[in-house]
């Protein structure tokens, strides 16, 4: 849903009857409403209460629930007529807040504040709409906080600021497959993470490692121990992490292997385990032999993920609770905070199905899961052994980022916002790369993304579509034993600047062409990528077609795009095609100067 959608709903809401929301305390209870009323709520209601839920949410955790308060009378009164609906813990809570009505003043106040940073004006009638329709009619009151959705990303803006802390530099000496070597074990993301490219046995493993130490509060002096280089057992070994705070470095060593508590910014990694590979993967799939025609149960794998799950309205985690205090957290977390967003993920893989349950019970520990099909329920026909790899993988990776994007969500101090994924992809066709890539895009903008893949094919495509540092890692030979050789990857107009500026104009010359063409691919329609009997262009064809292309746009013509296209067949006729061949032309660097200008400039248009 677009932002301007919202806030037109947004705008409604205040305008709806009161008997609307005061008479929609049971879900039988509707003489009062009125016919047409009630038909316009229900179908608002059905389109956008995920997202007035998180809203209102997010504002009450944001500035401390203040939003409760506005109105004693009218929050006694709701609490009054939905007691046997909201859940106890948050009852107490409720009630509690009743008794703080001095606070509005204060609410008033970070209302304007909210007001001047975003794009939205609220009205603090808002705030109490959104959470009466949060209550909704057929479930209870969710006590934890929903995940702001992605077109609600305003509201997010200065806590976004304030929470995302990059890596800028890591380092790993001595550690695995890495040795103490500075030009071959140190790695510098950009803002928006790093691609990392390895050879089999390259050190790609040990890169991923490091973050699964980093994402530890403490290890122990055997595991370090046992991850040290086989070559140098006894020097001294580090990985160092260098971010954009003010914060000082961290170093787990051979002298610290924990992390200080007071750096909540790192430890709270531990909380939302955003390290994920293909074997994490599978265990929303595999079974084992002996049981391989039951249905798959999930309990124990929900149970391990969530244990550090903060429990909102105490200041413990999942795993401190017991008996049928940890069933009803652990019920309410899968059915309520993450249901509706693992389906939400699951669509966007466009893989025509859907979890319709999750189906719990505390007795003997099962959590299964009913699916449906194309509309059509699969649960008897066992998910594992129905659902093709692809699918299998869509809903272990749409369970995974549920989990980690709503955690990271419930945290309240500033963390280390990353993602670190190794080899999602393996055997998985273009179709499904597409889809997440989208989803990395979209729903992880804010976050570092940290890619590990052995696929040249996939590196290459994830570095043509997203702006990550990318780098290559090979095997080299150092005295008696193989060790790293890391190369940063260029692009081809990288590539063709450095060429340029060393003087290797003929070689510049050539990879402008490559980077032109490739340009020129991207912006064409496929099929107009290619000529008769399915023959690909030349260069001269391209950019004609391209030039052809815009001119006759009937709507959102670029005459910039245009003008650019009309220079490149300038430099295609005095530099491109002459640098292919021999000849006695001689190739100036300010030729190169100005197609370097113009293609910079069509990269940013295409």
């Amino acid at each position: 849903m677009t932002k301007e959608e919202i806030v037109e709903y947004l705008a409604s809401i205040s305008g709806i009857k009161e008997t609307v929301l005061d008479n929609f305390k049971y879900k039988d209870d509707l003489s009062k409403v009125a016919e047409q009323d009630l038909k316009r709520y229900a179908e608002l209601y059905e389109s956008i209460q995920p997202y007035v839920q998180s809203m209102a949410s997010k504002l009450a955790e944001e500035f401390n629930k203040p939003m409760f308060v506005k109105a004693s009378d009218e929050l006694e009164k709701l609490i009054k007529s939905h007691s046997d609906l909201i859940q106890p813990t948050l009852l107490d809570e409720l009630v509690k807040l009743t008794s703080q009505s001095n606070q509005f003043e204060q609410w008033q106040k970070e209302l304007d504040k909210l007001n001047e940073i975003s794009e939205v004006s609220f009205n603090p009638n808002l705030s109490l709409s959104a959470q009466h329709l949060s209550l909704g009619i057929d479930s209870p009151i969710n006590t934890q906080v929903l995940p702001i959705s992605s077109e609600n990303k305003n509201l997010e803006k200065e806590n976004n600021q304030m929470s995302n802390i990059k890596i800028n530099k890591m380092q790993l000496s001595n550690f695995r497959f890495f040795i103490d070597d500075e030009k071959n074990n140190t790695f510098e993301p950009n803002k928006n993470g790093m691609l990392i490219y390895g050879e089999n046995g390259s050190g790609k493993s040990s890169l991923f490692k490091a973050f699964d130490f980093l994402s530890k509060t403490e290890i122990s002096e055997d595991e370090f121990r046992d991850n040290k280089n086989i070559f140098n057992i006894e020097q001294f070994t580090s990985l160092n992490f260098e971010f954009d705070n003010d914060k000082t470095p961290l170093s787990i060593s051979d002298d610290n292997l924990s992390v200080d508590s007071s750096d909540t910014f790192i430890t709270n990694l531990s909380v939302f385990k955003p390290i994920l590979n293909y074997q994490e993967l599978l265990k929303i799939s595999y079974i084992e032999n002996d049981s391989i025609n039951e249905q798959k149960n999930l309990y124990t794998f929900f149970e391990k993920i969530l244990e550090d799950y903060p429990i909102l309205g105490t200041d413990k985690k999942l795993k401190y609770f017991e008996d049928e205090e940890y069933f009803d957290y652990y019920k309410n977390i899968l059915q309520n905070d993450l249901f509706d967003n693992i389906n939400l993920f699951l669509g966007k893989f466009n893989h025509g199905f859907k979890i319709n349950k999750i189906k719990l019970s505390g007795i003997g520990k099962k959590a299964f899961l009913e699916i449906d099909y194309f509309e059509k329920d699969i649960t008897n026909h066992k998910y594992h052994l129905f659902l093709n790899e692809a699918r299998l993988s869509a809903l272990a990776m749409s369970i995974y980022f549920s989990i980690i994007k709503k955690q990271f969500d419930l945290l309240e101090d500033n963390s280390l916002k990353i993602l670190v994924l190794d080899d999602l992809l393996i055997s998985l066709d273009m179709n499904n790369r597409l889809s997440l890539i989208k989803i990395l895009q979209e729903n992880f903008n804010d976050y570092q993304i940290f890619f590990f893949t052995h696929e040249k094919g996939l590196f290459d495509l994830i570095n043509e579509k997203m702006n990550l540092a990318s780098y290559e890692i090979y095997v080299t030979k150092k005295d008696d034993y193989e060790v790293p050789f890391i190369k940063q990857t260029k692009s081809l107009l990288e590539q063709a600047i450095y060429q340029k500026d060393t003087q290797n104009y003929g070689c510049s010359a050539n990879l402008l062409r490559q980077f032109t063409e490739k340009k020129l691919c991207e912006y064409l329609p496929v099929e107009l990528t290619v000529g008769a009997k399915c023959k690909k262009l030349t260069l001269d064809s391209l950019l004609t077609k391209s030039t052809t292309f815009e001119k006759t746009k009937e709507v959102n013509k670029n005459q910039e795009l245009i003008d650019a296209f009309t220079k490149l067949k300038t430099f295609k006729r005095v530099l491109l095609n002459d640098a292919s061949h021999y000849n006695s032309t001689d190739i100036y660097k300010g030729e190169l100067e100005d197609a370097i200008e113009v293609l910079e400039e069509l990269k940013n248009k295409i």
